[in-house]
């Protein structure tokens, strides 16, 4: 479309905003009010009615996607001129100054932008050089403190800063905390009475250091005693009091101000880090395009002078940041307050506050400038009127809404498409989650026969997780799929076994020069693949060899076994393409010996049409796979290994970074697109099936992800808070709007597991035209596709296989970690058969080494005849410490962790330790039989009092300590293994007539204030017994090789307690 037509085609509300090029322009711009058209108009325009070029021309946005597709509809307009406009997103934009003006960012002038992988890299080496004391340490924080970074940067702050800001809260806290103490000292219980020493401390609050702590303190207080009722009060004493060890009141916030200064170093350190490397981040390509826009006139009015003119699109979803390069961009006196900018957002569709977004910046717009002129665009392009007018109610509840700050100003969307089908907006309600993915696959199936492209056919969600479950049913219809989840190259199943099989490869190659038998756990994996032909029951039987061989060594007759023999010796004297070859049978071996992978997949025949996908798809994906590590190793002189490889994945899987392929074969032509409601913005489809539209997963009743790491209420505002009302109503308005004509609205009364599900709140007293495809459970066929699991599959169907394990299960002793393990839902019933039955070798991790040198040490200090000292127990620490077969890194960083917890545990503890406690008790040959159920385990100390004839039972535990025994599966599992260890006791033969009368679990490692910890359990009788009837159960269902699925059951304390009640009445399938 040339200009002139794309002019003649604009709405009034549109002309408006495109004639209006002189000074600064708000356009709010509805979902499919065509923003896009507008922008790409008002450049035509300016270069066809003023002297401006192509390059004074300024077009931000968020997306390399969106700037894409701005620029070719450009083209279409200008032709070639388009590509003269600059049409970037920030942070590009950001980078793109960076190296063009090198002289006002010398100390980035020879630096290189660090991908997510470097990044997550360079603060993992941060995290591994941190002391073991410091409490960032553990892993688990890594995701948190990139966020926390990323958050004080976005708020242009720096480590000092934040170390003020600590310093100055410490300050604040203390004081605060003897004003508290001096006020409330009467206050024991939160009543009326209380409420005068509350205002008491208002006032006495002023002589606090002043500082935002301050105020917030005092505003807070001042507004929780206005109404004079005790709940606000209350609210604000959990908030900021807390009690210290001696019961006395105290400022809270001592642990957030102190962790704030860890957070500073960690900060430092990272920013080090990236210099060190020679790379700069995500967030500085805006952040130093800020500092040296704000240092530099010259540079600032240079770049004010050749963007004449600025777009930009999406501001609702600016942060401070990019809003602060705005203004750099835009604040030349000359303007007089009034430059010549353009803005255009929607406020209801203001759905990326997680990413610092902030919608609140339209309205700053209109008082950054003079005279703002703002325009509503209302026309609808999109969606038939029904879909309007539901996405209307639904906006429509939404309270801070940015026109409600102008008078005259609506955006009630207006139905102007032409062409449309009739629209069917159905909501259709079911009993579990699982009868709305099998509906909804077959309500697409009916519209590709009806004539639908499928790629017209949306599936949204809120979250990743019930999109997936979607995929098994689609496949069962036959139907291609477009979902970025899926496309990671390393989820790719060929791929994944492929890099197992490298990864043996490797092991195997170690073992021969060590003579160790560290790909044991690997084999298990390996030739369980159908490929190899392995007999189950052969793989069974290899696991159960009492002798010392490796597991080559006992299957060394086997073809598999000797083709990788064969190959782990080439490692180190070939190439990595030649051994992806070799694995991928696309050459043989030296021998001859061919892997049966390339056979497998795609046969000896020439390719098929249908075949030739899936190949081609598998190809490209390791070319991709390599082409990404080389991009990565740009330097390298050597030839790429296949320890390259596995490292690369390995990296990219711990720091969560998918390797995304885009190759033609990836995504068919024609395929239904899954998405989460996030990523559908900016796209529209004829019908929109939405899923799980119930409050749980849309609604205020739906989970927000929370940072680990606590924040003062002086900084909270760098972070985002979680979802709010409104944010969950704009993001449900954004996915109803994705819809020209066909929406669906899927819910369900309970999740399979049995879980009640709430109807989401926002529908309520809506009218809709509403369904209910089924009354009855799915069928056992839909269910079956949770299933997946081969060993367990092969155990249902093979009655030999059967009779070889029950064979074994005449001599099977139930532990409590096998019990806790069945019963889990985090693990359930196939790993209890695979670790606990089958005992297929497990590789081993860094924690458990850990925990395995702790009990091996205190192990022995138990059996020592007098206690010995500290540097004899850490020296028998590093004895056992030094078996392990650890990196340097590895072990150093377990040794100073293990010196820490025994020192302290032996000072602390070594006085209670007395030689007639029993570490380490086996109960294998006790013959301990509790309903019906031989049980065994072993037990770390029991402390025997032979007088009363009573037991102590101790448990280490590593690990931070648990102040109580909360409601999750752990803590559960523990006290569960408490009562597990009483019943083993007290059925013994050794200790018959002993009670046990206590149990502890004993944390091994101090605290942050050095000092242990121990938490006791209280014996109830009816828990006692109800422990015994599901020893039972458990057993009844092991003896007769019932491993019920537990796919339907959730990953929690719930879906555990259900799984068990099912077990104790028999109806868990």
């Amino acid at each position: 479309m040339t200009y002139p037509e794309a002019y003649a085609q604009l709405n009034p509300q549109q002309k408006q905003a495109v004639d209006q090029i002189d000074g600064p322009v708000l356009v709010i711009a509805g979902p499919g009010t065509g923003k896009t058209q507008l922008l790409t108009t008002r450049i035509a325009h300016i270069l066809a009615t003023t002297d401006a070029l192509p390059s004074n021309i300024l077009c931000l946005t968020f997306t390399d996607a969106a700037a894409v597709t701005m620029r070719r509809r450009l083209q279409s307009m200008i032709g070639q001129a388009a590509y003269d406009v600059t049409i970037s997103t920030y942070h590009a934009f950001g980078s793109d100054l960076l190296q063009r003006y090198p002289q006002y960012f010398a100390e980035v002038a020879e630096l290189v932008p660090a991908d997510a992988l470097k990044i997550d890299q360079l603060l993992r080496a941060v995290q591994a050089d941190l002391p073991y004391k410091n409490p960032f340490k553990a892993s688990f924080y890594l995701p948190d403190l990139k966020t926390l970074i990323s958050d004080y940067r976005r708020a242009l702050l720096t480590p000092d800063d934040v170390r003020a800001i600590a310093k100055e809260n410490e300050i604040f806290i203390k004081s605060a905390t003897n004003v508290a103490q001096k006020e409330l000292a009467g206050v024991i219980k939160m009543t009326k009475g209380a409420l005068p020493a509350f205002e008491s401390l208002l006032e006495a609050s002023g002589s606090l250091p002043d500082g935002e702590l301050k105020n917030l303190w005092q505003s807070e207080l001042a507004d929780a005693l206005a109404d004079g009722s005790t709940k606000p009060v209350t609210a604000w004493k959990d908030k900021w009091l807390a009690k210290d060890g001696s019961g006395q009141w105290c400022a809270a916030g001592q642990d957030a101000a102190r962790r704030q200064q860890y957070a500073a170093d960690i900060y430092e350190l990272y920013l080090k880090q990236l210099q060190k490397a020679g790379c700069y981040d995500y967030d500085d390509m805006i952040l130093r395009a800020i500092r040296g826009l704000s240092e530099n006139d010259e540079l600032r009015y240079t770049l004010q002078e050749r963007y004449q003119y600025l777009l930009l699109d999406e501001f609702q979803d600016t942060n401070a940041a990019q809003l602060r390069l705005v203004e750099l961009l835009t604040d030349n006196p000359v303007h007089e307050g009034r430059p010549n900018v353009l803005a255009v957002g929607d406020d209801d569709q203001a759905i990326y506050a997680f990413q610092g977004a902030d919608y609140s910046h339209m309205l700053q717009f209109t008082n950054m400038y003079q005279d703002v002129l703002l325009v509503p665009l209302t026309q609808n392009y999109r969606s038939r009127a029904e879909v309007l007018s539901l996405s209307q109610q639904i906006s429509g509840q939404i309270e801070t809404r940015l026109h409600h700050n102008f008078s005259g100003i609506s955006k009630d969307l207006a139905a102007a498409a032409t062409g449309l089908p009739a629209a069917t907006i159905t909501a259709a309600q079911f009993t579990s989650d699982v009868s709305q993915y099998a509906w909804v696959a077959q309500q697409v199936k009916q519209l590709q026969q009806q004539g639908t492209p499928l790629k017209e056919i949306a599936v949204l969600a809120p979250k990743h997780q019930f999109l997936e479950g979607l995929l098994p049913f689609l496949a069962q219809q036959d139907l291609p799929v477009q979902y970025e989840k899926r496309e990671n190259i390393l989820d790719d199943p060929a791929i994944e076994q492929l890099l197992t099989m490298a990864q043996l490869t490797l092991a195997l190659a170690d073992d021969i020069a060590a003579g160790t038998k560290s790909a044991d756990y690997l084999w298990p994996q390996v030739l369980g693949l159908p490929m190899w032909q392995l007999p189950t029951q052969l793989i069974w039987e290899t696991s159960w060899q009492k002798d010392d061989q490796s597991w080559a060594q006992r299957l060394k007759d086997q073809p598999a076994v000797q083709f990788f023999m064969e190959l782990a010796l080439l490692v180190g004297r070939e190439p990595l393409e030649t051994m992806l070859d070799y694995l991928a049978g696309i050459i043989p071996l030296p021998s001859g010996q061919k892997s049966p992978f390339y056979t497998h997949y795609f046969g000896d025949q020439p390719l098929s049409a249908e075949d030739r996908v899936p190949f081609w798809q598998l190809l490209s994906n390791l070319s991709v796979l390599r082409q990404k590590l080389r991009d990565y190793r740009p330097l390298a002189t050597a030839p790429l290994t296949l320890s390259d490889l596995l490292d690369f994945a390995e990296q990219h899987r711990a720091a969560d970074i998918k390797i995304m392929s885009s190759n033609p074969y990836q995504e068919a032509d024609d395929a239904v697109q899954l998405m989460t409601a996030f990523k559908s913005k900016g796209q529209e489809f004829g019908a929109v099936f939405l899923l799980a539209v119930n409050d749980e997963v849309w609604g205020s009743r739906a989970r927000s992800q929370q940072s680990r790491i606590s924040l003062p209420p002086n900084l909270q505002h760098i972070r985002y808070a979680g979802a709010s009302q409104d944010e969950r109503l704009r993001l449900l308005y954004v996915a109803l709007t994705r819809a020209k004509h066909d929406l669906y609205l899927c819910s369900y009364d309970q999740s399979f597991s049995g879980r009640p599900q709430s109807p989401l709140k926002y529908l309520s007293g809506l009218e809709l035209d509403t369904i209910q495809p089924d009354t009855q459970p799915p069928e056992l066929e839909t269910m079956s596709l949770y299933w997946h699991d081969q060993h367990l599959q092969n155990l249902r169907q093979d009655p030999k296989l059967q009779d070889l394990l029950k064979d074994r299960l005449q001599r099977y002793q139930l532990s409590a970690t096998g019990l806790n393990r069945f019963i889990s839902t985090a693990d359930g019933p196939a790993s209890f058969l695979m670790r606990d039955l089958l005992r297929l070798p497990s590789g081993s991790s860094l924690a458990g080494t850990y925990g395995d040198v702790i009990h091996a040490s205190l192990q022995w200090l138990a059996g020592q005849p007098q206690l010995p000292t500290v540097a004899q127990l850490l020296t028998k620490a590093d004895q056992i410490l030094a078996l392990k077969p650890l990196s340097k890194q590895d072990h150093d960083q377990l040794q100073e962790r293990a010196h820490n917890a025994l020192s302290a545990y032996l000072q602390q503890r070594g006085a209670e330790f007395n030689p007639t406690d029993v570490a380490e008790h086996d109960f294998r040959p006790e013959g301990v039989v509790v309903e019906g159920a031989h049980l065994s385990g072993k037990i770390d100390r029991l402390i025997i009092d032979k007088a009363a004839k009573t037991i102590t039972v101790v448990d280490y535990k590593t690990g931070k300590p648990a102040a109580r025994w909360s409601a999750d599966l752990k803590m559960q599992a523990y006290r569960r293994q408490l009562y597990f260890y009483k019943l083993l006791v007290e059925g013994s033969q050794t200790y018959r007539g002993y009670s046990v009368t206590n149990a502890y679990l004993d944390y091994v490692e101090p605290d942050e204030n050095g000092q242990l910890h121990r938490l006791e359990v209280t014996f109830d009788q009816a828990e006692l017994d109800g422990l015994k009837q599901l020893i039972g159960a458990v057993w009844q269902h092991i003896q007769a090789c019932d491993f019920p699925d537990i796919q339907h059951y959730s990953e929690d304390l719930k879906g555990s307690q259900k799984f068990q009640a099912d077990l104790l009445d028999n109806s868990a399938a």
